[in-house]
C-alpha cells in the first residue's frame, strides 16, 4: 500500500481527534511523532481554522 500525503495524513488525523481518539494513539496508529501531531492539533483548535471550513481565497483583479 502506498504511503498517504502529509495532506491526507493530517485530514485522518483531526478527523480522529474531532471523533475522541486520543493523540497519542492516533499518532502511533498513523506512524507520526507526537510532536508533529501535537502541533496540527493546536494550529487547528477551532472549527473555523479546520480544513475545509476556510472560504476560498479571493482573486483580485488586475
Amino acid at each position: 500500500m502506498a504511503r498517504k500525503s502529509p495532506v491526507e495524513l493530517h485530514r485522518i488525523a483531526l478527523h480522529l481527534h474531532r471523533n475522541g481518539f486520543p493523540a497519542a494513539r492516533i499518532a502511533d496508529d498513523l506512524g507520526l511523532h507526537p510532536g508533529s501531531l501535537s502541533h496540527w492539533l493546536s494550529s487547528h483548535g477551532s472549527p473555523a481554522q479546520w480544513p475545509g471550513n476556510q472560504p476560498a481565497p479571493m482573486r483580485t483583479r488586475r
